[in-house]
């Protein structure tokens, strides 16, 4: 709250330099329902089993995007000439080439230089062979011609990358003012269009991968609609964010159980006790019906996040520069992956329940629920 406060006088003061940008910066609390229960649940754990909570608060910042000059990979330019070839107009590929040369097409977005690239190099590909039987045609432009078709196949993991981690689309989904999910988000939550989207890329991808350019033009098409899902509904910050929050409580409420059974056994002789009886209590008021199926729903929707990009990084490569925040944000492979930090927290929080309630024989099951 008093963040809040200090957020809200900020906007009048903004002439006062960094101060202003530094409070903006830090917001207001970006997840206040779904804390406060599962901060309710921390404590309730606690109180139960007289066990104080090491760490309360949740940290759930990540690093910001990485800037756009270290995101974006370069790609060699080959237009220049390409109208002299007049044999490529047997092709369909000189008007092509000349709406990319126009003032409007070196202003591109990423997206549409990646459809650019794709068109221009299935045409290529389909017209080297043509003019190959062509006794008209010179032998250094059959050259020539390969040597663009190798340059831009190699090159269209990079245009896939481009278009997708450098436009505003993923600035958008990954900007840092944004909250986690609401306790009652279900598959109707406009986020769901934007992870639909982001496997719509991981399917091109695999197009791209496995060189079917007559499928990956067909999808083409649709590329625009997907861009603009991935902007209007932004997923990355809100699914992060919520997998964090989780990643704390299930490792603090872990923290106070595992605390308590080190110190002394809740429960002797698989013989429950009031005391047992409260604490099933508060796991099924709280964690059962409000924060596993919350949990559910965060897990499915990141799960298709961290799909979604893994799939597309059997394609592309991120830059050496960004590769740390790479793997924290987009990969499922690396310790420092938030996905892997929430999974280890889930499942610490499962055994620590696991080791109680059996050593209190409160197991839940078909006759003990």
């Amino acid at each position: 709250m008093r963040q809040c406060l200090l957020s809200n006088l900020a906007n009048t003061l903004c002439n006062m330099g960094s101060i202003c940008i530094f409070i903006l910066l830090t917001g207001c609390d970006h997840h206040p329902e779904e804390q406060a229960v599962m901060q309710t649940y921390q404590e309730r754990v606690a109180n139960v089993l007289d066990q104080p909570i090491a760490s309360p608060t949740p940290q759930t910042n990540f690093p910001a995007l990485p800037a756009l000059r270290e995101r974006l990979q370069p790609t060699t330019d080959l237009r220049e000439g390409l109208l002299d070839i007049l044999e490529l107009s047997e092709c369909n590929l000189i008007p092509l080439i000349a709406k990319r040369n126009s003032s409007l097409g070196k202003v591109s977005s990423p997206s549409q230089i990646l459809i650019y690239e794709i068109t221009f190099y299935q045409r290529l590909i389909e017209c080297i062979p043509i003019l190959e039987k062509n006794p008209d045609t010179k032998p250094e432009t059959i050259a020539r011609l390969h040597h663009i078709a190798h340059v831009k196949q190699q090159e269209q993991p990079k245009y896939l990358w481009n278009a997708l981690y450098t436009g505003q689309e993923i600035d958008k989904s990954l900007a840092l003012n944004q909250a986690t999910l609401p306790l009652g988000v279900n598959n109707e939550h406009p986020i769901q269009n934007a992870l639909t989207s982001w496997e719509y890329f991981a399917q091109l991808s695999q197009m791209l991968k496995q060189q079917d350019y007559s499928r990956a033009n067909q999808m083409l098409t649709d590329i625009e609609k997907h861009m603009e899902d991935l902007y209007k509904n932004p997923a990355g910050t809100p699914l992060l964010r919520s997998l964090m929050l989780l990643t704390h409580y299930l490792n603090t409420t872990a923290d106070v159980i595992e605390a308590r059974l080190q110190r002394r056994p809740l429960c002797f002789n698989e013989m429950s006790n009031p005391k047992a009886d409260i604490l099933k209590t508060v796991f099924t008021r709280f964690y059962a019906t409000t924060i596993q199926p919350y949990m559910a729903t965060v897990h499915r929707l990141s799960e298709q996040w961290f799909s979604a990009h893994t799939k597309i990084r059997e394609f592309v490569s991120p830059p050496a520069s960004t590769r740390l925040y790479d793997a924290k944000v987009f990969t499922r492979a690396t310790d420092i992956s938030l996905w892997n930090q929430y999974i280890n927290a889930r499942n610490r929080h499962t055994q620590a329940w696991q080791h109680i309630l059996s050593q209190c024989n409160l197991m839940p099951n078909a006759n003990n629920r």
